[in-house]
């Protein structure tokens, strides 16, 4: 790691690891603490003084943050104390990094709050600015309130929540207006801890977080930043940042519902009109008094471009929503309010679902969604009576196409399969009589036949993009028009397939769960038992064309094969793999024969594959995959293509020039350009 990344930190990761895993020992548990072993001072404390390194430890921050599935120990502490940025950052040659700031930058909001976070205030970064520090010169620096405030953002993001009540006892605030730090102005209603913290759907947080102002804000804790009544908001981004912070507000409400005291001070603290205090406490003779006296316009919008129904949903007051809705036809939720509450919708009570289906079928569409999102939904006893009225709605095909859409796009594999191959098992879930059963059955089959006829390409297009390669066989063998979706991924390059091929990707600094993507292909491709092939399995470009390839063979499949196949291996030939990225060579040679294994094994999905196909994407348009292997200098893919007879002798579209021509391809490659023997493509996959 060079000195600039990582800046005056000692970093205790160049050491051997034996030497890690020994220091790491002195605590039990994924303690906060513990990262207090690669502050400055560490050289003195190994070398003089080791009870006072021990109480140096104990003294510090203790938390227990829950840790990603496969990560050790020393990954875990590494990422936290370096923040995000500098821990993907360390991993790749540095001229990646100018890209990754550059992507990271204009990114949407949430991606470049999270990069600004994750690259100036890491916990590295308060051990150095405020926890070694003894000067009481530190307290009068007009820039501290800001940087305590940006210190809490990362605390609430990663869910350290005895860091965070170690900054408000040092005085950070809970909102801050005007950030504007180091040249980075942010205006962004939802750059908050609460925005942060719900972001990662962390409940335990956002608790913490409104206990804590309620401890060291009150009397008046402010939670969000108000909105100025006079403000226009008619820009693109003013729009993105009030989406976000109604999502926000709707992800609270939902997280501390049950819990009446934070529900009130939250609510309190929004600004609201003063009728929705009748709203929040059920009194329908005053709601009546109002809308009767035409004091208040339920259909109006508030601050935050909400309604009163929208709070009586997501706090729980069916007897409220059930009101509204019948009082007035114009105030639906639908779409408008649906789509971004997203996950909090999964969590309405019982009650509220009926009248919402009853009333509202937008928004019963976007419960559907995020009910579907989540495999725990069908395995949780408290949740029967509403999986019962859902499963019953199967039936409906709009209804049908959004679980399905749900299951693959989250992942959810078992839900997904059983819908789509197994509805006798995912109805026994509803436990109702066998003739219902069985006439329920018949009319989703006939549902189910519709939707794949209607959507079966958009649905492969999602599964395939999200690495769900045994739906994508499913859909095609109950009728999905496969031609269609070839004709579509060609049309746009693959697009649908190159989202999780990117290292580094920006979006890992985000979210948490992205970051467990990529630390899981990193720990793969670091593993002992390193199996190129086991990694190959799992990628996005390979299982969509191995589910084609492993159906029975016919004139389509062949026709499907022969057309897509060019394609993907063409795309894949323009990501980041056609050139060196890790800093690590170990890595970058494993990463290496990735690539070029995942390009041979491809070829041999189709026994009359085209090694001289065009590509028909924008970045050169008509080159074959010879003339991209050598504008990248990659001597092993250019013998690849070669060896399956490749002609040399093509001349590009646009140019019209032969392959020895173009670029300034490297000595090694134009000796095998010019001299290699075309001969078979070997007989069996690397």
């Amino acid at each position: 790691m060079t000195d600039e990344r990582a800046l005056s930190y000692f970093s205790i990761f160049t050491l051997p690891n034996e030497l890690i895993v020994y220091l790491f020992r002195f605590l039990h548990g994924a303690d906060l603490a513990r990262l207090c072993m690669v502050c400055r001072w560490l050289n003195h404390f190994i070398a003089h003084d080791e009870v006072t390194w021990k109480q140096t430890i104990h003294a510090e921050l203790t938390t227990s943050p829950l840790m990603l599935i496969h990560e050790t120990h020393k990954d875990f502490y590494k990422r936290a104390y370096l923040g995000l940025y500098r821990y993907v950052t360390a991993l790749v040659i540095p001229p990646l990094v100018k890209e990754f700031n550059n992507r990271a930058k204009n990114a949407d909001h949430h991606v470049r709050n999270s990069y600004f976070i994750e690259k100036n205030y890491s916990y590295g970064h308060y051990l150095n600015e405020y926890a070694l520090q003894h000067s009481t010169s530190i307290m009068d620096d007009p820039d501290r309130s800001l940087r305590l405030y940006c210190y809490l953002c990362a605390a609430s993001k990663h869910g350290y929540e005895v860091w965070a009540t170690k900054l408000c006892q040092q005085g950070a605030k809970l909102t801050e207006s005007n950030i504007s730090i180091k040249d980075w102005v942010i205006y962004d209603w939802s750059f908050c801890p609460l925005g942060f913290a719900t972001y990662e759907n962390n409940v335990e947080m956002v608790k913490t977080l409104i206990k804590l102002g309620i401890r060291y804000q009150s009397p008046d804790p402010q939670y969000v930043l108000q909105i100025d009544n006079n403000l226009s908001i008619d820009s693109p981004v003013q729009i993105a940042a009030l989406v976000a912070l109604r999502g926000i507000i709707c992800k609270v409400l939902v997280s501390i519902r049950d819990e009446a005291y934070l529900l009130k001070v939250f609510l309190k603290s929004l600004s609201l009109p003063s009728y929705y205090q009748a709203v929040f406490q059920g009194d329908l003779h005053e709601l009546n008094r109002l809308t009767r006296d035409s004091q208040v316009d339920l259909d109006t919008f508030d601050d935050y471009y909400m309604t009163a129904l929208s709070f009586s949903i997501l706090i729980g007051r069916e007897d409220v929503a059930r009101y509204i809705y019948k009082l007035k036809k114009n105030v639906l939720i639908g779409n408008c309010i649906a789509d971004f509450v997203g996950v909090a919708l999964a969590d309405i009570e019982f009650k509220v679902l009926e009248i919402i289906r009853e009333h509202d079928f937008d928004c019963y569409k976007a419960v559907v969604f995020n009910i579907f999102a989540d495999e725990k939904y069908f395995t949780a006893s408290s949740h029967k009576d509403v999986l019962q009225i859902i499963l019953s709605d199967l039936n409906d095909e709009n209804i049908f196409y959004e679980a399905c859409q749900s299951a693959i796009t989250s992942q959810n594999s078992r839900i997904a399969l059983l819908l789509l191959s197994d509805l006798p098992k995912l109805l026994q879930l509803r436990m109702n009589s066998v003739n219902d059963e069985q006439e329920l059955l018949r009319q989703i089959v006939s549902t189910r036949k519709n939707v794949i006829a209607n959507y079966g390409k958009e649905l492969i297009l999602h599964a395939a993009a999200f690495r769900q390669g045994h739906c994508i066989r499913v859909l095609i063998t109950n009728g999905a028009p496969l031609l269609e979706v070839i004709d579509e991924v060609t049309e746009y390059s693959c697009q649908y397939l190159g989202s999780f091929i990117e290292i580094p990707n920006y979006f890992v600094i985000a979210s948490n769960s992205k970051y467990k993507l990529l630390h899981q292909f990193l720990w793969q491709l670091s593993n002992a038992n390193f199996d190129v092939n086991a990694i190959i399995e799992t990628l996005p470009f390979y299982t969509f064309a191995k589910e084609i390839a492993d159906l029975p063979i016919c004139q389509t499949t062949k026709q499907a094969l022969n057309k897509i196949l060019p394609q993907i291996i063409l795309r894949i030939m323009h990501c980041d793999w056609r050139k060196a990225i890790l800093m690590d060579s170990q890595l970058q040679t494993r990463l290496d024969k990735i690539s070029y294994a995942l390009l041979e094994n491809l070829m041999f999905l189709s026994q009359n594959y085209d090694v001289n196909a065009r590509h028909r994407c924008n970045i050169h348009p008509g080159d074959t995959a010879l003339f991209i292997a050598a504008r990248s200098g990659n001597v092993a893919w250019i013998q690849l293509f070669l060896q399956a007879g490749a002609d040399r002798q093509i001349k590009n579209y646009c140019q019209e020039k032969l392959i020895h021509c173009i670029g300034k391809p490297s000595k090694e490659c134009m000796h095998l350009i010019k001299n290699y023997n075309s001969c078979p493509l070997p007989s069996k996959p690397y």
